[in-house]
C-alpha cells in the first residue's frame, strides 16, 4: 500500500495518510486535505501577508514592503546563513503586527513551505562584525515577534547615526521619549545571540508594554559600557516576563558601580517583572541588574551576582551555584549532576480568568535544542533541558 507522510519534527508527530483508492477522489479535494493538515500543524496565519526570504536583498525588500502594506506581516527566513553588509531596517507606518521566524525550508514547490526545524543555529543572521543586524522602528501599538534565529557578529559603535544600542536587535520608537512612545508587545522566543558588540545592550534592546523573552541563549556578547540585554517596560504597562534563558559569559569594559555584563531590566511605575528559571552566570561585573518602580517576582534562577537596589520584590528558590554545563563547544545543556536539573518553576493553574500577572505565563513546549521542555517531572533552569542525548556545537 502506498503511503504519504508529513513529519513535524518539533512535535515529534507523524501523520500518515493512506492514498490507496485516492484515484476515486478529486485532485482538488486531496490538495485541500493536505493543506488543512499543514495549517493545523504549523498554525499558519492566513490573515498575514507572508514573505519567504532566501537572501539579504529579499529580506530587506520584504521588510520595506511590510512597512507600508497595511497588513499583519509574517517573514519566513529560509535555513542558511545571511552575511550582512548593512543592517536590516523596518520602519513601520501602521499598527499592523510583524513576525519574523527562522527554520523554513522547501516543501511542495514552496521555498519556505515548511518550518522543518526550530533549531536557531540553522538560520543565522551574521553582521560580519561590520553592522547591526536588525533595527525595528515600531508604531505605537504594533506587536513584534521574533523566533528561531541566531544573531551573531553584530556591531555598532558610538559613531552610529541610528543609536548605539542592540547590535543584534534594536527595537526603538522614533520618538524623543522612547519609554512612553511604544506601547506594543514584544515576544522573543528560541533565539541565540552571540558575539555581538555595541556601546550598550550589546545583543538586544527594547521597550514595550508586554515583553516576553523566553528560551534564548545570550552568550559572549560585548558592551563598551554595560549590558548584553536591556528590557524597559513603560509606566502603567503589563510588564516583562524573562523566563528560561541562559545568559552567560558576556563582557563589558565599563567602570560604573552598576556595571552589568548580563541583563539590565527596568520596569516603570505600576508595571511588573517576572524573572524565572534563568541562568545568569560568569558575566562581567553584575550578572543581573534590576531597577525601576514596578514590582518584581524573582523565582528559581541561578544567579552569580545581582543588584536590586530598593525595588519592591519577592524572591523564592533562587540559587548561586556553578551550572555544571556538559562538555563541548557551545554546549549549555546541564550535566546529570547539575543543580539546574528539575529546579525550575511551573506556572500555577488558576481557576478563573483574568489571571494575575505572576501566573499569566506558560512554559514552552520545547527547549532550545528542540527537546521536550520538561524531560522529567519538573522543568530545568536555563534554555536547555538535561537529556541523555549528546549535542555538539549546538546541533543535534
Amino acid at each position: 500500500m502506498n503511503r504519504f507522510k508529513l513529519i513535524n519534527n518539533s512535535k515529534n508527530t507523524l501523520i500518515t495518510m493512506s492514498i490507496t483508492g485516492l484515484s476515486q477522489l478529486k485532485t482538488d479535494h486531496v490538495k485541500n486535505v493536505i493543506l488543512l493538515v499543514i495549517l493545523a500543524l504549523y498554525h499558519v496565519n492566513l490573515n498575514a501577508a507572508t514573505f519567504c526570504v532566501t537572501s539579504n536583498a529579499e529580506f530587506q525588500n520584504a521588510l520595506s514592503i511590510a512597512e507600508n502594506n497595511g497588513e499583519d506581516n509574517l517573514i519566513k527566513v529560509r535555513q542558511g546563513e545571511f552575511i550582512l553588509t548593512n543592517e536590516l531596517v523596518f520602519e513601520a507606518n501602521s499598527d499592523n503586527d510583524l513576525e519574523i521566524s527562522g527554520g523554513w525550508s522547501f516543501f511542495f514547490g514552496n521555498l519556505c513551505g515548511i518550518q522543518s526545524s526550530k533549531n536557531p543555529y540553522l538560520t543565522v543572521l551574521n553582521g560580519n562584525s561590520l553592522t547591526r543586524i536588525l533595527r525595528i522602528i515600531p508604531t505605537k501599538f504594533m506587536d513584534i515577534k521574533i523566533s528561531y534565529l541566531t544573531f551573531t557578529n553584530g556591531f555598532i559603535d558610538a559613531n552610529s547615526q541610528s543609536g548605539f544600542y542592540g547590535a543584534g536587535i534594536y527595537i526603538f520608537s522614533d520618538n524623543s521619549s522612547d519609554i512612553t512612545a511604544y506601547e506594543g508587545n514584544v515576544t522573543i522566543l528560541h533565539n541565540v545571540f552571540m558575539f555581538n558588540e555595541a556601546v550598550n545592550s550589546s545583543a538586544f534592546h527594547t521597550t514595550g508594554n508586554k515583553i516576553v523573552f523566553q528560551n534564548n541563549l545570550i552568550y559572549a556578547n560585548h558592551s563598551i559600557n554595560s549590558g548584553a540585554i536591556s528590557l524597559v517596560s513603560r509606566e502603567n504597562s503589563t510588564g516583562i516576563y524573562f523566563i528560561n534563558n541562559t545568559v552567560v559569559e558576556n563582557t563589558s569594559q565599563g567602570t560604573s558601580t552598576s556595571l552589568t555584563g548580563g541583563l539590565r531590566l527596568f520596569s516603570g511605575e505600576l508595571a511588573s517583572g517576572y524573572i524565572a528559571n534563568n541562568i545568569f552566570w560568569d558575566n562581567d561585573a553584575l550578572d543581573l541588574h534590576v531597577s525601576g518602580n514596578g514590582f518584581f517576582y524573582i523565582y528559581n534562577n541561578d544567579i552569580g551576582t545581582e543588584s536590586y537596589g530598593n525595588i519592591a520584590r519577592t524572591e523564592l528558590q533562587n540559587i548561586s551555584q556553578n551550572p555544571l554545563f556538559a562538555p563541548g563547544m557551545l554546549n549549555f545543556k546541564p550535566q546529570s549532576n547539575s543543580p539546574l536539573v528539575n529546579a525550575g518553576r511551573h506556572p500555577i493553574p488558576q481557576p478563573f480568568p483574568p489571571l494575575p500577572f505572576q501566573h499569566n505565563w506558560i512554559l514552552s513546549e520545547i527547549d532550545l535544542a528542540e527537546n521536550s521542555r520538561i524531560e522529567a517531572t519538573i522543568v530545568d533552569i536555563g534554555a536547555y533541558e538535561y537529556t541523555d542525548l549528546i549535542y555538539i556545537n549546538g546541533f543535534e
